[in-house]
Parts: C-alpha cells; structure tokens; sequence
C-alpha cells in the first residue's frame, strides 16, 4: 500500500510519523526552562517511581505521567525539560538491569515523550503558556514528599543512581525561614480548604446526594466556612450517574447555582469525549481550576478516574493517582473530595473498610464516612468525622434523611432524591459499626428509650442531662447504653445556657420511643422554631 493509501484507509505513514515526532522534540525544546514549580516537581516524582520499575503497569503509567509533565509545561510551568531528561536517564537505567538494552529503551522512551507532545500540538495548537505562579519544587520540597528526591532538577552535584548524572542537589532550609500559615475550612471543622479527602460509605445511603448538597451550598455561598456568604465554583466528574437524568437534576433539587458547577470531561483528539484520568490530566484540571476559582473538584466515585493501569492494592502505585491530587489543592487551592464504598467486612474502624490500599486514607487529609443508624425512628444516616490531619476529630457527627424531591425536566416532572440534615448525632459512624459487629443488645436499649420517655414525659419534655444520666444509674441504666438510646426515643441535646451543661428534651409527641409526631423539627431544637433543616448546625465547644 503506498503512503496515500495508507493515510487515506486511516493510518499514518512513516514519513508523517517522524515529522510528527520532530515536531513534537522541537516544542519540547522550547519548553520553559529554569527551577521546576512544587506543580513540577510532584509529577516528576511520581514519573521517576513508575519509570524505576519500567515493566507491565508501571511502563504504562510513567508513560502517562510524562504526557501530565508535558500538560503541565504546556500550560506554562518550568522545568519540564529538564524533569524529561531526568527521567529519561532512570527509566534507561532501569530497562539496562532488566533487559540490557540502553539503545532499545532509548527510542522507546523518545517515542512516547514525542508522541505525547504531538498529540498535545494536534489537540490544541502551538500555542504560550499561560505562566506559573506555583512555589519552586525546592521550598514545596516536591521530590522529597514522593521519597525520591529532595532538591532542584538540574543543579548541584552529579551523583546519580547507579553512578550515573541524577543532575541533583540536596538543599536544606531552616524550619525558621518557612512562613506559617493557618488552616482554612472550606466546610467549618469538616472541610479544609485546598486539601484532597475521602467520603466512604455503603452503597445506597446517600454518599454522592451528600456531594451534591455541598455543591449546591457553596455555589449559592450558604456552607458554613471560608466562603460563607460568596457563592464559589465547583467543579464535578460524575462518572457513573447520567447527568440530564440524575445529577442535573439533584443539583437543581438541591438549590445549587448551575452557572457555578462544571461538569468535567477530557476531550480528545478527534473530538469525541474521554473519561478523566488521574494522573495524566491533573495538571489540565489545575489549569482549568485555576481559571474559574474553582474551590472544590468532586470525584464520583474517586476510582472511576484512577488509570487502568494503576493496581489500587499496591501502595506505591496508588500514591502516584492520588498525590498530584493533594498537590493540585496546595497549587490551586480547589480541594478535591473523592466518593469510596465501604466492603461488606466486619471491620469496626470505617478507614479499615475503605476497598483498596491503605494508600486511599493515608493519602489524603481527612476522611469523612456515612452509615445508616439501624436504631433511628426515622430511618437517619450518621455523617461523622473519621480522620482529620488538619483539625480536630471531635466535631459532631450529623444526622440526615433523604428526601423526595420534584423536578420539572423537558420532558414532564421527574422525582430526585434531596438530602436534608435534621440535626447532630450522639453516635459516631465507628460507634455504628462497633456496636453492630459486637450484637449489642438491642432489647436493653429499647427498655432505656422507653425508660428515657418515660422520665422526660414526667419533667415535662426536657431535663438536664446530668440529672437525667443521674436518675439512670439509680435504675441500673448504664450511661452508654443510655446516651445509644436518645436517638432511638428521639430526644434532642442542646445547650441550656455557658457553663449549664446539655438539655436532654423530647422532640416527638405521643410515642413509645419508636414513632411520633415532630414537635420541633429545626436542625438542633436549639431555637426552637420551626425550619426546613436544611442546613446542619455548627459546632459548639462541649456539645452532647
């Protein structure tokens, strides 16, 4: 077949391929130099993991975080260049020891890297930069978090791996020298700002409705935390829900600003539409991210958009998904909140149960989990907080229902789920887990709920939780047993008043403990009117 055959039957001719190829090494050439960015300087790291194993998976992935590095120089980050040839030289290194060809593993790294520049030209044309404001890979201390290197690219000594030019420096800065900077809450004592987390749970309960009510509070600027009160943007890669027939909607359900939320999606060369892919097109997000302000990415689920090649069992292969992600918010300060499910073990710790390596809840900040309360009257779920690197972990856990909610569509009205939070939970989603792993006896609590009622309906609905807890012991009700019952007999915390302590009250009329009619159905009771609950309470200092 002759070279315009071959084009035209949908094939590339060598003679295009390798004019392809030189002009994807010439804009790689011209590719901004100097000391690579924190943004830089992560990707390299992950590059350099994957290129240190250069067989199977790991080949695929070095390849796919080389096209990340040229992304990311495409958009104006330095240091690409440099970071390209460093890797170049491990992943040679690497293919001499195991297959003892530096000429073969040579061309097949150029290809790849060249390919990729192609592609990137084909995609969107020859175009600047945008610039980089991200600090240097040396003061982020970039390579160093990823445990392969600790200093610039293309500085200081020679002494490389193996003997060979690793073109690396160690740098060393004084602890005092480092500007100390506050946490922020994106969602106060729940959220940080910038930081990439974790919500788990069952499947069913609620998770992905969760992500969409934060979406709708911080599009309309009503989540309590850094953007109270300025509506920000939100960012969204739903990968298994259609989103005319289930997201859209849920969000417009929800309340949320559609202007302020942008789905994601990866267009490719020919057009057509792609699925995200973590690492490869985290440095396009962060562009991206960066351009509409947005504060929070949401993932759903999170290993949707984790590369086929990445083993999510093995550490280190999972660390180079899901670290350009924790660098992503320090870069751009858009945090990112990945959806995991919980397996069907019979694990009491909700970071035990997360499927995959243990890499998921190392990696990120904070982990928030859901489970349905077995003993709730009203069929609640219980949000709690299971890990927090960045706050306190003893914030209050949430309780919340899921709604029916209508939404006029094209073509008629169609019914979506709306979460609503009806108030705080004495119980975490640990404790839940605990307690169904142990058979605690349910035949006890339900004697103290009733017990509960009972003492409540003669103190005239509301007493004093030291009082109550008092009364109980004298009755042989242990205080833990007790304190598991409130929400089955549905009676409410709240602060009386500085320095007073709880007030246990009743918050339904007529029941046993199991049923009734809502007396004050606000988030807490704290004001005692009425509300639409929407929205959950903040954290008091001290609160039952």
């Amino acid at each position: 077949m002759a070279a315009g055959d071959e084009e035209a039957a949908g094939g590339t001719s060598p003679g295009s391929r390798r004019e392809s190829r030189r002009r994807g090494r010439q804009w790689i050439d011209a590719l901004p130099d100097g000391e690579p960015c924190a943004f830089v300087g992560r990707l390299t790291a992950d590059a350099l993991g994957a290129a240190r194993r250069a067989h199977g998976s790991a080949h695929d992935h070095t390849r796919d975080t080389v096209l990340a590095l040229l992304r990311a120089g495409e958009t104006g980050h330095p240091g690409v260049p440099d970071a390209l040839d460093l890797i170049r030289r491990e992943f040679i290194a690497t293919v001499r020891e195991n297959r003892g060809s530096d000429k073969i593993a040579a061309s097949e790294f150029d290809h790849f890297t060249e390919d990729g520049a192609a592609k990137i030209l084909d995609d969107r044309g020859e175009r600047a930069g945008r610039g980089c404001d991200c600090p240097s890979a040396a003061s982020e201390g970039a390579f160093g978090r990823s445990g392969h290197h600790s200093g610039p690219i293309g500085q200081g000594t020679k002494a490389g791996r193996n003997g060979h030019d690793g073109g690396q420096r160690i740098r060393l800065t004084a602890a005092s020298g480092i500007t100390l900077r506050r946490t922020e809450w994106l969602w106060d004592g729940r959220i940080p700002a910038g930081a990439f987390g974790l919500f788990g749970g069952r499947e069913g309960i609620g998770k992905s409705l969760t992500q969409i009510w934060l979406t709708a509070r911080l599009t309309t600027g009503a989540l309590p935390g850094r953007y109270f009160g300025t509506p920000r943007v939100v960012l969204y890669a739903a990968a298994e829900d259609s989103w005319s027939k289930t997201v859209a909607p849920r969000l417009v359900a929800a309340g949320a600003d559609l202007d302020l939320v942008f789905r994601v999606d990866v267009e490719e060369v020919d057009g057509s539409g792609g699925a995200l892919v973590l690492p490869r097109d985290v440095a396009a997000v962060a562009e991206e991210a960066r351009r509409v302000a947005a504060v929070l990415l949401n993932l759903d689920p999170l290993m949707s958009v984790i590369a086929a090649g990445i083993d999510t069992h093995r550490d280190r292969e999972l660390r180079t998904a899901l670290e350009p992600l924790s660098a992503l918010g320090e870069d751009t300060g858009c945090a990112a909140l990945g959806l995991v499910h919980h397996g069907k073990g019979a694990a009491t710790d909700p970071l035990s149960l997360v499927l995959g390596s243990r890499a998921f809840t190392a990696v990120s900040r904070y982990v928030l989990a859901a489970a349905r309360d077995p003993d709730a009257h009203d069929g609640s779920c219980v949000l709690s907080l299971e890990k927090n690197n960045l706050g306190r972990l003893d914030v209050p856990s949430l309780r919340y229902v899921i709604d029916d909610a209508a939404v006029q569509t094209a073509d008629g009205p169609a019914q979506v789920g709306a979460l609503r939070f009806v108030g705080e939970a004495d119980r975490t989603v640990g404790d839940i887990l605990q307690e169904t792993a142990l058979g605690i006896d349910r035949g006890e609590r339900d004697e103290a709920a009733d017990w509960l009622v009972g003492y409540l309906t003669d103190h005239e609905g509301e007493a004093r939780a030291s009082e109550i807890l008092k009364a109980a012991r004298a009755d042989g009700i242990a205080e833990r047993t007790l304190r598991r019952a409130r929400s089955r007999a549905g009676v409410e915390s709240r602060r009386s008043g500085f320095g007073q302590g709880a007030l246990w009250r009743l918050a339904y009329r007529g029941h046993s403990g199991r049923s009734g009619q809502v007396l004050c159905p606000g988030n807490n009771g704290r004001d005692g009117g009425r509300d639409d609950g929407d929205d959950p309470p903040a954290a008091e200092e001290g609160a039952e």
